[in-house]
């Protein structure tokens, strides 16, 4: 990848990180970092993951769609190890990579209803517990009928079990979604393509998972850092 179409943008994404620094101000060990991190990519860069005009979370090769938006996640790496601050970036160490994928409708809705729906459902069946347990005749039912430890612990401890239940059903939930969501999405970024799967090998690692893969906010452009490199690298300065 050249040093403008990644050194450039990487270093104004570390510079925006950071609230000591200016954004007209270049750092030399910063930009020294940059290039570092620079060759830690693929030959070709990662420009590809953003700027295909095709969905790369679909997993069905027959059914391919359009982009639409931008699925947004991390990577880490555990190199450049020279930097040993917190100066331009909330890692203290290594590398931190924002990536930026073609995504469509349908994944995005895949991805979100995986998530949100076990989450939804536990939130309304423990909301409905504590109304129930809130409800004084409720309340004195579990006292009268369940006859093991104190009276007066006894709401607590059907509320704990409730909660249980309910966790355990939430998870069974999540990994059936994703089960059969994954017939059409990816939801392990490092199967979408060549290119992840070369980062996978040059050492870089999720730095958000979830159950299955990567943690996914999607957006329906590109941030402004990668959209409009505005900086000159010490290189173009030479060459000036």
């Amino acid at each position: 990848m050249s040093s403008y179409s990644f050194e450039e943008w990487y270093y104004k994404f570390l510079v925006n990180q950071s609230s000591k620094n200016p954004e007209n101000v270049q750092d030399i060990e910063l930009l020294a970092s940059c290039k570092e991190t620079a060759s830690l990519l693929p030959d070709d860069g990662i420009n590809s993951l953003f700027e295909s005009e095709d969905c790369l979370l679909c997993a069905d090769e027959k059914d391919i769609r359009k982009k639409t938006c931008y699925a947004q996640t991390d990577l880490g790496h555990e190199k450049p190890v020279h930097r040993s601050d917190k100066k331009h970036s909330e890692v203290a160490h290594g590398s931190y990579l924002p990536l930026n994928i073609s995504c469509c409708a349908r994944c995005k809705f895949n991805y979100l209803a995986a998530e949100l729906i076990p989450t939804i459902l536990g939130i309304i069946i423990m909301g409905i517990t504590l109304i129930l347990i809130g409800h004084r005749a409720v309340r004195d039912t579990l006292i009268d009928k369940v006859e093991i430890f104190n009276p007066a612990i006894r709401p607590f401890l059907v509320f704990a079990l409730v909660f249980i239940i309910t966790l355990t059903i939430c998870a069974l939930l999540r990994r059936l979604l994703y089960d059969v969501f994954s017939k059409k999405t990816h939801f392990d970024i490092f199967e979408i393509n060549d290119t992840m799967q070369i980062l996978k090998a040059l050492g870089w690692f999720k730095l958000y998972e979830n159950t299955k893969g990567a943690m996914l906010v999607f957006s329906d452009k590109l941030p402004e850092y990668v959209q409009k490199p505005d900086i000159q690298t010490e290189t173009e300065t030479e060459e000036t």
